[in-house]
Protein backbone atom coordinates (compact mmCIF):
# COMPACT_ATOMS: atom_id res chain seq x y z
CA UNK A 1 0.00 0.00 0.00
CA UNK A 2 1.01 3.22 -0.76
CA UNK A 3 0.73 5.83 1.52
CA UNK A 4 1.15 10.01 2.23
CA UNK A 5 5.05 9.46 2.50
CA UNK A 6 8.28 11.71 1.77
CA UNK A 7 11.95 10.90 0.32
CA UNK A 8 10.07 8.58 -2.09
CA UNK A 9 10.70 9.19 -5.85
CA UNK A 10 7.93 9.84 -8.01
CA UNK A 11 7.02 9.52 -12.13
CA UNK A 12 4.29 11.71 -13.54
CA UNK A 13 2.45 10.55 -17.06
CA UNK A 14 -0.53 10.60 -18.59
CA UNK A 15 -2.81 13.87 -18.55
CA UNK A 16 -2.61 15.40 -15.20
CA UNK A 17 -3.41 19.25 -16.13
CA UNK A 18 -3.60 20.99 -12.98
CA UNK A 19 -3.41 17.62 -10.84
CA UNK A 20 0.47 17.90 -10.29
CA UNK A 21 0.26 20.45 -7.62
CA UNK A 22 -2.10 18.37 -5.60
CA UNK A 23 0.12 14.76 -6.00
CA UNK A 24 2.89 16.89 -4.48
CA UNK A 25 0.78 18.68 -1.82
CA UNK A 26 -0.44 15.38 -0.71
CA UNK A 27 3.10 13.15 -1.23
CA UNK A 28 4.88 16.37 0.97
CA UNK A 29 8.65 16.40 -0.31
CA UNK A 30 8.77 13.28 -2.59
CA UNK A 31 10.91 13.86 -5.49
CA UNK A 32 8.79 14.30 -8.85
CA UNK A 33 9.58 13.02 -12.29
CA UNK A 34 7.74 14.30 -14.95
CA UNK A 35 7.54 11.84 -18.36
CA UNK A 36 7.42 14.88 -21.22
CA UNK A 37 8.14 12.98 -24.03
CA UNK A 38 5.51 13.12 -26.81
CA UNK A 39 2.24 11.17 -25.53
CA UNK A 40 1.92 8.86 -28.74
CA UNK A 41 1.46 5.72 -26.85
CA UNK A 42 4.34 4.21 -27.46
CA UNK A 43 6.97 3.08 -24.60
CA UNK A 44 10.42 4.77 -25.06
CA UNK A 45 13.84 3.93 -23.29
CA UNK A 46 13.71 7.46 -21.79
CA UNK A 47 10.19 5.98 -19.86
CA UNK A 48 11.65 2.97 -18.73
CA UNK A 49 14.35 4.28 -17.62
CA UNK A 50 12.79 7.13 -15.52
CA UNK A 51 10.36 3.70 -14.28
CA UNK A 52 13.36 2.19 -13.05
CA UNK A 53 14.58 5.32 -10.95
CA UNK A 54 11.04 5.55 -9.50
CA UNK A 55 9.55 4.19 -6.21
CA UNK A 56 5.98 4.91 -7.58
CA UNK A 57 4.43 5.91 -11.03
CA UNK A 58 1.48 7.91 -11.36
CA UNK A 59 -0.79 7.57 -13.82
CA UNK A 60 -3.41 10.69 -15.11
CA UNK A 61 -6.14 8.43 -16.24
CA UNK A 62 -5.71 7.80 -19.90
CA UNK A 63 -7.01 4.25 -20.29
CA UNK A 64 -5.12 3.74 -23.67
CA UNK A 65 -1.76 3.96 -21.46
CA UNK A 66 -1.98 -0.12 -20.55
CA UNK A 67 1.76 -0.50 -21.90
CA UNK A 68 3.35 2.16 -20.39
CA UNK A 69 1.89 0.50 -17.25
CA UNK A 70 3.01 -2.57 -18.13
CA UNK A 71 6.07 -1.14 -18.52
CA UNK A 72 6.09 0.64 -15.43
CA UNK A 73 5.06 -2.87 -13.75
CA UNK A 74 7.99 -4.39 -15.31
CA UNK A 75 10.84 -2.20 -13.65
CA UNK A 76 9.12 -2.68 -9.92
CA UNK A 77 7.50 0.49 -9.86
CA UNK A 78 4.01 0.29 -7.74
CA UNK A 79 1.05 1.69 -9.83
CA UNK A 80 -1.28 4.59 -8.89
CA UNK A 81 -3.96 6.25 -10.68
CA UNK A 82 -5.11 10.00 -9.59
CA UNK A 83 -7.72 11.41 -10.50
CA UNK A 84 -10.09 8.51 -11.64
CA UNK A 85 -13.66 9.10 -12.22
CA UNK A 86 -16.63 7.28 -12.33
CA UNK A 87 -16.79 7.06 -16.00
CA UNK A 88 -13.52 5.40 -15.92
CA UNK A 89 -14.45 2.86 -13.70
CA UNK A 90 -16.94 1.59 -15.66
CA UNK A 91 -15.06 1.27 -19.14
CA UNK A 92 -11.76 0.72 -18.07
CA UNK A 93 -12.36 -2.30 -15.23
CA UNK A 94 -9.99 -4.42 -16.54
CA UNK A 95 -6.86 -2.67 -16.43
CA UNK A 96 -7.81 -1.58 -12.60
CA UNK A 97 -5.91 -4.60 -11.11
CA UNK A 98 -2.89 -3.11 -12.47
CA UNK A 99 -2.98 -0.28 -9.73
CA UNK A 100 -1.66 -0.58 -6.20
CA UNK A 101 -3.76 2.61 -5.14
CA UNK A 102 -6.16 4.56 -6.90
CA UNK A 103 -6.76 8.19 -5.91
CA UNK A 104 -10.53 9.09 -6.62
CA UNK A 105 -11.56 12.11 -8.08
CA UNK A 106 -14.87 12.58 -5.88
CA UNK A 107 -17.68 10.11 -4.12
CA UNK A 108 -19.12 8.91 -6.42
CA UNK A 109 -15.81 7.48 -8.26
CA UNK A 110 -15.08 6.51 -4.91
CA UNK A 111 -18.32 4.72 -4.14
CA UNK A 112 -18.00 2.64 -7.71
CA UNK A 113 -14.14 1.57 -7.36
CA UNK A 114 -14.97 0.07 -3.91
CA UNK A 115 -18.43 -1.53 -5.80
CA UNK A 116 -15.73 -2.82 -8.35
CA UNK A 117 -13.80 -4.61 -5.74
CA UNK A 118 -10.86 -2.18 -5.46
CA UNK A 119 -10.00 -1.79 -1.47
CA UNK A 120 -6.87 0.44 -1.77
CA UNK A 121 -8.88 3.78 -2.89
CA UNK A 122 -8.28 7.04 -1.79
CA UNK A 123 -10.22 10.40 -1.72
CA UNK A 124 -7.70 12.99 -1.24
CA UNK A 125 -10.19 16.06 0.29
CA UNK A 126 -10.71 17.03 3.77
CA UNK A 127 -15.00 15.15 3.45
CA UNK A 128 -13.43 12.05 2.18
CA UNK A 129 -14.13 8.07 3.83
CA UNK A 130 -12.04 7.05 6.12
CA UNK A 131 -8.73 5.98 3.82
CA UNK A 132 -5.55 4.09 3.93
CA UNK A 133 -3.26 7.63 4.15
CA UNK A 134 -1.17 8.77 7.34
CA UNK A 135 -3.03 12.11 7.69
CA UNK A 136 -5.60 13.94 5.44
CA UNK A 137 -3.81 16.19 3.41
CA UNK A 138 -5.09 19.74 2.61
CA UNK A 139 -7.69 20.75 0.77
CA UNK A 140 -6.73 21.69 -2.86
CA UNK A 141 -5.60 24.92 -3.90
CA UNK A 142 -7.11 25.81 -7.46
CA UNK A 143 -3.96 26.10 -9.59
CA UNK A 144 -4.03 29.66 -11.92
CA UNK A 145 -5.04 29.06 -15.40
CA UNK A 146 -2.01 30.82 -17.91
CA UNK A 147 -2.22 34.22 -18.65
CA UNK A 148 -2.06 35.85 -21.77
CA UNK A 149 -1.46 39.05 -22.98
CA UNK A 150 -4.24 40.79 -25.30
CA UNK A 151 -6.93 38.96 -24.47
CA UNK A 152 -10.33 39.86 -25.98
CA UNK A 153 -12.43 41.85 -24.11
CA UNK A 154 -15.96 40.57 -24.04
CA UNK A 155 -18.31 41.48 -27.22
CA UNK A 156 -22.19 41.23 -27.66
CA UNK A 157 -23.93 37.59 -27.83
CA UNK A 158 -25.37 36.24 -31.09
CA UNK A 159 -28.80 37.79 -32.19
CA UNK A 160 -31.31 34.47 -30.48
CA UNK A 161 -32.91 32.33 -33.22
CA UNK A 162 -36.16 33.66 -33.18
CA UNK A 163 -35.37 37.16 -33.20
CA UNK A 164 -35.90 39.34 -36.21
CA UNK A 165 -33.78 39.79 -39.13
CA UNK A 166 -31.54 42.68 -39.18
CA UNK A 167 -30.25 44.82 -42.02
CA UNK A 168 -27.40 43.71 -41.83
CA UNK A 169 -27.85 39.76 -42.51
CA UNK A 170 -28.01 40.12 -46.14
CA UNK A 171 -23.96 41.88 -46.19
CA UNK A 172 -21.28 39.22 -46.00
CA UNK A 173 -19.64 39.08 -42.40
CA UNK A 174 -16.77 37.08 -43.48
CA UNK A 175 -14.30 39.50 -45.35
CA UNK A 176 -13.12 38.02 -48.49
CA UNK A 177 -11.32 41.23 -49.87
CA UNK A 178 -7.96 39.59 -48.38
CA UNK A 179 -8.14 35.90 -49.38
CA UNK A 180 -6.27 34.16 -51.74
CA UNK A 181 -6.94 33.72 -55.69
CA UNK A 182 -7.05 30.67 -56.78
CA UNK A 183 -6.66 30.30 -60.94
CA UNK A 184 -6.60 27.44 -63.16
CA UNK A 185 -3.18 26.45 -64.22
CA UNK A 186 -2.14 26.23 -68.05
CA UNK A 187 -3.72 22.81 -69.62
CA UNK A 188 -0.08 21.21 -70.63
CA UNK A 189 0.26 20.94 -66.24
CA UNK A 190 0.82 16.94 -66.22
CA UNK A 191 0.76 14.31 -63.12
CA UNK A 192 2.29 11.30 -63.03
CA UNK A 193 -0.69 8.17 -63.27
CA UNK A 194 -1.72 7.13 -59.95
CA UNK A 195 -0.29 10.26 -58.00
CA UNK A 196 -3.52 10.51 -56.47
CA UNK A 197 -4.30 14.08 -57.90
CA UNK A 198 -5.65 15.29 -61.02
CA UNK A 199 -3.91 17.45 -63.35
CA UNK A 200 -7.00 18.99 -65.02
CA UNK A 201 -7.68 20.75 -61.59
CA UNK A 202 -4.07 21.76 -60.60
CA UNK A 203 -4.24 25.97 -58.87
CA UNK A 204 -2.16 28.78 -57.64
CA UNK A 205 -2.30 31.09 -55.22
CA UNK A 206 -1.88 35.00 -55.82
CA UNK A 207 0.35 37.15 -54.29
CA UNK A 208 -1.90 38.82 -51.70
CA UNK A 209 -2.12 35.49 -49.43
CA UNK A 210 -0.41 35.87 -46.07
CA UNK A 211 1.76 32.88 -46.08
CA UNK A 212 4.16 31.24 -42.63
CA UNK A 213 6.16 28.79 -41.95
CA UNK A 214 6.03 28.04 -38.15
CA UNK A 215 8.28 26.43 -36.22
CA UNK A 216 7.04 25.60 -32.19
CA UNK A 217 10.07 26.12 -29.87
CA UNK A 218 8.40 23.30 -27.74
CA UNK A 219 10.48 20.22 -29.62
CA UNK A 220 8.31 17.29 -26.91
CA UNK A 221 5.48 18.88 -28.60
CA UNK A 222 6.82 19.59 -32.29
CA UNK A 223 7.93 15.71 -32.04
CA UNK A 224 4.12 14.47 -30.75
CA UNK A 225 2.52 17.00 -33.66
CA UNK A 226 2.56 15.95 -37.48
CA UNK A 227 4.19 18.86 -38.80
CA UNK A 228 5.68 21.73 -36.77
CA UNK A 229 3.10 21.61 -34.06
CA UNK A 230 1.33 24.71 -34.39
CA UNK A 231 -2.10 23.32 -33.91
CA UNK A 232 -0.98 23.50 -29.95
CA UNK A 233 0.18 26.78 -30.17
CA UNK A 234 -3.28 27.91 -30.92
CA UNK A 235 -4.97 25.44 -28.10
CA UNK A 236 -2.67 27.44 -25.94
CA UNK A 237 -3.59 30.84 -26.96
CA UNK A 238 -7.65 30.05 -27.45
CA UNK A 239 -7.36 28.29 -23.79
CA UNK A 240 -5.51 30.76 -21.90
CA UNK A 241 -8.15 33.14 -22.95
CA UNK A 242 -10.85 31.56 -21.38
CA UNK A 243 -12.42 29.72 -24.78
CA UNK A 244 -12.44 26.00 -26.07
CA UNK A 245 -11.63 23.99 -28.94
CA UNK A 246 -13.06 21.72 -31.26
CA UNK A 247 -10.89 19.15 -33.26
CA UNK A 248 -11.04 15.81 -34.20
CA UNK A 249 -9.71 12.74 -32.40
CA UNK A 250 -10.25 9.11 -32.11
CA UNK A 251 -12.74 7.39 -29.45
CA UNK A 252 -12.60 4.59 -27.55
CA UNK A 253 -13.24 2.03 -30.50
CA UNK A 254 -10.53 4.45 -32.67
CA UNK A 255 -13.28 6.14 -35.03
CA UNK A 256 -12.94 9.51 -35.74
CA UNK A 257 -15.09 11.93 -34.04
CA UNK A 258 -15.41 15.69 -33.62
CA UNK A 259 -15.29 16.95 -29.91
CA UNK A 260 -14.81 20.07 -27.62
CA UNK A 261 -11.61 20.49 -25.19
CA UNK A 262 -11.99 23.23 -22.51
CA UNK A 263 -8.31 22.25 -20.87
CA UNK A 264 -5.17 21.78 -22.59
CA UNK A 265 -4.47 18.00 -21.91
CA UNK A 266 -8.27 17.14 -24.13
CA UNK A 267 -6.82 19.17 -26.61
CA UNK A 268 -3.56 16.68 -26.92
CA UNK A 269 -5.43 13.43 -28.67
CA UNK A 270 -6.57 16.19 -31.38
CA UNK A 271 -2.92 16.33 -32.35
CA UNK A 272 -1.55 14.39 -35.67
CA UNK A 273 -3.56 13.25 -39.07
CA UNK A 274 -6.99 11.78 -38.59
CA UNK A 275 -7.85 10.22 -42.62
CA UNK A 276 -10.81 9.48 -42.04
CA UNK A 277 -14.05 11.85 -42.02
CA UNK A 278 -14.43 12.85 -38.64
CA UNK A 279 -18.54 12.31 -37.17
CA UNK A 280 -19.62 15.70 -36.30
CA UNK A 281 -23.13 14.97 -34.95
CA UNK A 282 -24.21 17.73 -32.35
CA UNK A 283 -20.66 19.65 -32.59
CA UNK A 284 -21.90 22.59 -34.56
CA UNK A 285 -24.43 23.52 -31.73
CA UNK A 286 -22.06 23.27 -29.15
CA UNK A 287 -19.74 25.54 -30.79
CA UNK A 288 -22.70 27.98 -31.42
CA UNK A 289 -24.09 27.49 -27.71
CA UNK A 290 -20.38 28.50 -26.49
CA UNK A 291 -20.29 31.74 -28.83
CA UNK A 292 -23.26 32.89 -27.77
CA UNK A 293 -22.21 32.30 -23.73
CA UNK A 294 -19.01 34.64 -24.56
CA UNK A 295 -16.07 32.02 -25.02
CA UNK A 296 -13.88 32.22 -27.74
CA UNK A 297 -13.92 29.12 -30.16
CA UNK A 298 -11.09 27.77 -32.13
CA UNK A 299 -12.61 25.64 -34.55
CA UNK A 300 -10.54 23.12 -36.40
CA UNK A 301 -11.66 20.89 -39.11
CA UNK A 302 -11.71 20.06 -42.95
CA UNK A 303 -12.93 23.59 -45.55
CA UNK A 304 -16.24 21.55 -45.80
CA UNK A 305 -16.74 21.11 -42.07
CA UNK A 306 -16.09 25.24 -41.23
CA UNK A 307 -18.18 25.87 -44.25
CA UNK A 308 -20.91 23.87 -42.31
CA UNK A 309 -20.30 25.86 -39.03
CA UNK A 310 -21.02 29.53 -40.75
CA UNK A 311 -23.88 28.04 -42.09
CA UNK A 312 -25.10 27.56 -38.27
CA UNK A 313 -24.12 31.04 -38.18
CA UNK A 314 -26.78 32.28 -40.41
CA UNK A 315 -23.31 32.67 -42.88
CA UNK A 316 -21.97 34.85 -40.35
CA UNK A 317 -18.69 35.28 -39.08
CA UNK A 318 -18.64 36.27 -34.89
CA UNK A 319 -15.96 38.33 -33.00
CA UNK A 320 -14.56 35.16 -31.01
CA UNK A 321 -14.74 32.87 -33.51
CA UNK A 322 -11.44 31.44 -34.94
CA UNK A 323 -11.76 28.97 -37.70
CA UNK A 324 -8.58 26.91 -39.32
CA UNK A 325 -9.09 24.50 -41.61
CA UNK A 326 -6.81 21.60 -42.65
CA UNK A 327 -4.93 21.11 -46.11
CA UNK A 328 -7.06 18.41 -47.22
CA UNK A 329 -6.31 15.79 -49.70
CA UNK A 330 -9.39 13.95 -49.19
CA UNK A 331 -11.41 12.66 -45.89
CA UNK A 332 -11.14 8.83 -46.47
CA UNK A 333 -13.97 6.37 -45.59
CA UNK A 334 -14.18 5.63 -42.32
CA UNK A 335 -15.22 1.84 -43.50
CA UNK A 336 -11.72 1.39 -44.89
CA UNK A 337 -9.71 2.12 -42.11
CA UNK A 338 -11.72 0.39 -39.95
CA UNK A 339 -10.71 -2.69 -42.36
CA UNK A 340 -7.57 -1.57 -42.33
CA UNK A 341 -7.11 -1.44 -38.51
CA UNK A 342 -8.87 -5.39 -38.05
CA UNK A 343 -5.96 -6.06 -40.29
CA UNK A 344 -3.12 -4.52 -38.24
CA UNK A 345 -4.69 -5.77 -35.32
CA UNK A 346 -4.53 -9.37 -36.58
CA UNK A 347 -0.83 -8.89 -37.65
CA UNK A 348 -0.21 -7.61 -33.92
CA UNK A 349 -2.59 -10.09 -32.35
CA UNK A 350 -4.13 -8.03 -30.11
CA UNK A 351 -6.61 -5.33 -30.07
CA UNK A 352 -4.79 -1.77 -30.84
CA UNK A 353 -4.33 0.69 -27.83
CA UNK A 354 -2.36 3.82 -30.33
CA UNK A 355 -2.16 5.05 -33.76
CA UNK A 356 -0.40 7.23 -35.11
CA UNK A 357 -0.12 7.54 -38.49
CA UNK A 358 2.43 10.06 -39.19
CA UNK A 359 5.19 9.14 -36.83
CA UNK A 360 8.20 10.80 -36.77
CA UNK A 361 10.97 9.22 -34.18
CA UNK A 362 13.24 9.13 -36.79
CA UNK A 363 12.81 12.16 -38.41
CA UNK A 364 10.43 12.86 -41.50
CA UNK A 365 12.61 10.91 -43.85
CA UNK A 366 12.02 7.87 -41.74
CA UNK A 367 8.20 8.60 -40.89
CA UNK A 368 6.37 5.62 -40.23
CA UNK A 369 2.69 4.43 -39.43
CA UNK A 370 2.66 2.90 -36.34
CA UNK A 371 -0.42 1.18 -34.32
CA UNK A 372 0.34 -0.31 -31.44
CA UNK A 373 -1.08 -3.36 -29.27
CA UNK A 374 -0.10 -4.53 -25.60
CA UNK A 375 3.05 -6.54 -26.46
CA UNK A 376 3.46 -5.38 -30.55
CA UNK A 377 3.36 -2.50 -32.52
CA UNK A 378 3.02 -2.76 -36.27
CA UNK A 379 5.74 -0.14 -37.45
CA UNK A 380 5.39 0.20 -41.46
CA UNK A 381 7.04 3.10 -43.69
CA UNK A 382 4.32 5.62 -44.94
CA UNK A 383 5.51 4.73 -48.45
CA UNK A 384 4.72 0.97 -47.80
CA UNK A 385 2.11 1.21 -45.45
CA UNK A 386 -1.08 -0.08 -47.41
CA UNK A 387 -3.62 2.66 -46.33
CA UNK A 388 -1.51 5.14 -46.93
CA UNK A 389 -0.59 3.87 -50.08
CA UNK A 390 -4.60 3.67 -50.74
CA UNK A 391 -5.52 6.92 -49.73
CA UNK A 392 -2.42 8.44 -51.56
CA UNK A 393 -3.77 7.11 -55.18
CA UNK A 394 -7.59 8.11 -54.06
CA UNK A 395 -8.79 4.28 -53.86
CA UNK A 396 -10.62 5.10 -50.51
CA UNK A 397 -12.07 9.04 -50.49
CA UNK A 398 -15.80 9.61 -49.30
CA UNK A 399 -17.34 10.02 -53.60
CA UNK A 400 -17.54 13.64 -52.33
CA UNK A 401 -14.07 14.52 -52.20
CA UNK A 402 -13.19 13.70 -55.92
CA UNK A 403 -15.26 17.11 -56.91
CA UNK A 404 -14.02 19.26 -53.83
CA UNK A 405 -15.19 22.99 -54.63
CA UNK A 406 -13.10 23.96 -51.68
CA UNK A 407 -9.46 24.69 -53.53
CA UNK A 408 -11.50 26.43 -56.14
CA UNK A 409 -13.34 29.09 -54.50
CA UNK A 410 -11.90 31.71 -51.44
CA UNK A 411 -11.84 30.06 -48.17
CA UNK A 412 -13.63 30.93 -45.81
CA UNK A 413 -11.64 29.99 -42.66
CA UNK A 414 -9.32 32.78 -41.11
CA UNK A 415 -6.43 30.53 -41.02
CA UNK A 416 -5.43 26.82 -43.29
CA UNK A 417 -3.06 24.58 -41.49
CA UNK A 418 -0.71 22.27 -43.38
CA UNK A 419 2.53 20.57 -43.04
CA UNK A 420 6.04 22.05 -44.83
CA UNK A 421 7.92 19.46 -46.69
CA UNK A 422 8.99 21.61 -49.15
CA UNK A 423 10.91 24.40 -46.41
CA UNK A 424 14.03 22.84 -47.40
CA UNK A 425 14.14 24.81 -50.54
CA UNK A 426 12.68 28.52 -50.00
CA UNK A 427 13.45 28.32 -45.99
CA UNK A 428 16.33 26.46 -45.02
CA UNK A 429 16.48 27.31 -41.40
CA UNK A 430 12.72 26.07 -40.97
CA UNK A 431 13.51 22.38 -41.97
CA UNK A 432 15.92 20.14 -39.77
CA UNK A 433 13.67 16.94 -40.63
CA UNK A 434 11.84 17.41 -37.47
CA UNK A 435 8.52 18.87 -39.26
CA UNK A 436 7.49 22.31 -39.84
CA UNK A 437 4.02 23.30 -40.22
CA UNK A 438 2.77 25.88 -43.43
CA UNK A 439 -0.06 28.24 -42.24
CA UNK A 440 -1.92 30.71 -44.65
CA UNK A 441 -3.49 33.77 -43.10
CA UNK A 442 -7.04 34.50 -44.85
CA UNK A 443 -8.55 37.45 -42.49
CA UNK A 444 -6.88 39.93 -40.24
CA UNK A 445 -8.07 37.59 -37.22
CA UNK A 446 -5.79 34.53 -38.83
CA UNK A 447 -3.04 37.95 -38.92
CA UNK A 448 -3.41 38.81 -35.62
CA UNK A 449 -3.01 35.52 -34.07
CA UNK A 450 -0.34 34.77 -36.40
CA UNK A 451 1.31 37.69 -34.71
CA UNK A 452 0.31 36.57 -31.19
CA UNK A 453 2.03 33.20 -31.80
CA UNK A 454 4.99 34.60 -32.53
CA UNK A 455 6.37 34.99 -29.13
CA UNK A 456 6.45 31.41 -29.04
CA UNK A 457 7.42 29.88 -32.04
CA UNK A 458 10.07 30.49 -34.94
CA UNK A 459 7.72 32.15 -37.78
CA UNK A 460 9.10 32.85 -41.59
CA UNK A 461 6.93 34.69 -44.01
CA UNK A 462 6.76 32.28 -46.89
CA UNK A 463 7.05 33.86 -50.94
CA UNK A 464 3.41 33.77 -51.99
CA UNK A 465 4.53 33.16 -55.69
CA UNK A 466 6.40 29.71 -54.16
CA UNK A 467 3.21 28.10 -52.49
CA UNK A 468 3.09 25.37 -54.99
CA UNK A 469 6.09 24.03 -54.27
CA UNK A 470 4.96 23.35 -50.51
CA UNK A 471 1.98 20.75 -50.16
CA UNK A 472 0.15 19.17 -52.98
CA UNK A 473 -2.89 18.90 -51.42
CA UNK A 474 -3.00 22.09 -51.34
CA UNK A 475 -3.09 22.87 -55.01
CA UNK A 476 -4.40 19.87 -55.92
CA UNK A 477 -8.12 18.07 -55.95
CA UNK A 478 -7.87 14.14 -55.34
CA UNK A 479 -8.04 12.17 -58.38
CA UNK A 480 -10.62 9.01 -57.85
CA UNK A 481 -8.77 5.72 -58.88
CA UNK A 482 -9.72 3.89 -61.83
CA UNK A 483 -9.97 0.56 -59.66
CA UNK A 484 -12.03 2.24 -56.60
CA UNK A 485 -14.93 -0.01 -57.18
CA UNK A 486 -13.05 -2.91 -57.81
CA UNK A 487 -10.81 -2.31 -54.49
CA UNK A 488 -14.48 -2.17 -52.68
CA UNK A 489 -14.98 -5.58 -53.86
CA UNK A 490 -12.02 -6.83 -53.22
CA UNK A 491 -11.41 -5.49 -49.84
CA UNK A 492 -14.66 -7.70 -48.66
CA UNK A 493 -13.08 -10.45 -49.85
CA UNK A 494 -9.10 -10.39 -48.98
CA UNK A 495 -6.82 -9.92 -46.53
CA UNK A 496 -6.19 -6.12 -46.98
CA UNK A 497 -2.87 -5.22 -48.10
CA UNK A 498 -3.41 -7.50 -50.78
CA UNK A 499 -6.74 -5.85 -52.04
CA UNK A 500 -4.60 -2.43 -52.18
CA UNK A 501 -2.20 -4.24 -54.24
CA UNK A 502 -4.42 -5.67 -56.72
CA UNK A 503 -5.55 -2.11 -57.56
CA UNK A 504 -2.27 0.13 -57.36
CA UNK A 505 0.62 -2.12 -57.07
CA UNK A 506 2.85 -4.04 -54.56
CA UNK A 507 4.58 -1.71 -51.91
CA UNK A 508 7.62 -2.11 -53.48
CA UNK A 509 6.91 -1.61 -57.08
CA UNK A 510 5.31 1.81 -55.93
CA UNK A 511 8.37 2.71 -54.01
CA UNK A 512 11.04 2.13 -57.74
CA UNK A 513 8.58 3.33 -60.17
CA UNK A 514 8.15 6.78 -61.23
CA UNK A 515 4.52 6.08 -62.44
CA UNK A 516 3.32 4.74 -58.78
CA UNK A 517 5.82 6.41 -56.25
CA UNK A 518 4.78 7.87 -52.79
CA UNK A 519 7.20 10.43 -52.51
CA UNK A 520 6.91 13.18 -50.40
CA UNK A 521 4.28 15.89 -51.44
CA UNK A 522 7.53 18.54 -52.27
CA UNK A 523 9.11 16.36 -54.94
CA UNK A 524 5.72 16.01 -56.48
CA UNK A 525 5.13 19.29 -56.78
CA UNK A 526 8.53 19.98 -57.88
CA UNK A 527 8.09 18.09 -60.48
CA UNK A 528 4.90 19.17 -61.73
CA UNK A 529 6.27 22.43 -61.82
CA UNK A 530 9.65 21.51 -63.82
CA UNK A 531 6.94 20.92 -66.93
CA UNK A 532 5.17 24.09 -66.59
Amino acid sequence: MITAVIDITILLFGQFGGERAQVARFFGRAELLDYEAPLGLFVTSSFRSLAADADVAIHGGEPRYKPFLTAAKKAGCKLALWGCEAAWVKRCHAVLPLFDLIFARDKEAYAALREAGIADVVLPKADAPEAPVEAPPPAPEPVPEPEFEDAPSPLPELEPDDAPPSAEESEPLIDLSNLPALEPLSEDFDLPPDSGYDASQVIQFSPRVHAYGVINRNENIRAASAAGGVFTLLCEECIGRGGVVFGARYNEAFETVHVKADRLPECVPMRGVKYAISETEGIYDQAVSCLRQQKPVLFTGTACQIKRLYACLGGKDHPLLLTADMVCGGAADPAVFAAYLKYVEEKNGAPATAIDMSGKPMGLVHAKARIGSENKTYEVSVNSDPFLRAYRAGLCLKPECYNCPHREEKRGSDLTLGSFPGGRRHIPELYDDKGASLVLAHTQKGRDMMDALAKRSIVREVPPDALTDYNAALVTVPAKHKHRDRFYGDMANMRFDKAVARSIGPAVWGILTAERSILPSWAKIKRIIAKR
